[in-house]
């Protein structure tokens, strides 16, 4: 059943962060997690009473590439509609500062397709690579 909740624009805080981070099983580099957030276009953070449920950011240089990133629902709140109701706040952002054409670009889990698709993201004829460092 679909509930709703608040979707507010702002970033998260370092501890709502690290905490949705690690409700979904993600050990990131933390301690250089209040630089990139601050570094992004634009975040927002899902309310449910007082607590914060979700979060995502937009990164990317504002003028050609936008970034859907650390898209993240607590899994309490996956599969009600949560996912849906941040990705429309998110659009929102994007209808209003991504000009066209643009690229708009996210990485995605096969459980988490499913919404992406809804908001028109395709499987593409490319391969997403990525790499870690230390780069030797």
């Amino acid at each position: 059943m679909a509930q709703s909740y608040q979707v507010i624009d702002r970033y998260p805080s370092y501890e709502e962060y690290v905490s949705l981070c690690k409700s979904v099983g993600w050990e990131l580099n933390f301690s250089v997690a209040e630089k990139a957030i601050r570094h992004s276009l634009y975040a927002a953070v899902m309310i449910d009473g007082e607590n914060v449920i979700g979060m995502a950011r937009i990164v990317g240089d504002g003028a050609m590439y936008f970034y859907i990133q650390d898209f993240v629902i607590h899994p309490d709140h996956q599969r009600n509609g949560a996912g849906k109701q941040l990705m429309e706040k998110l659009f929102s952002y994007l209808k209003e500062h991504a000009p066209s054409p643009a690229f708009i670009g996210l990485f995605s889990t096969e459980a988490g397709s499913g919404l992406y698709e809804q908001f028109g993201f395709q499987p593409r004829d490319l391969q997403g690579m990525f790499r870690l460092t230390p780069i030797d």
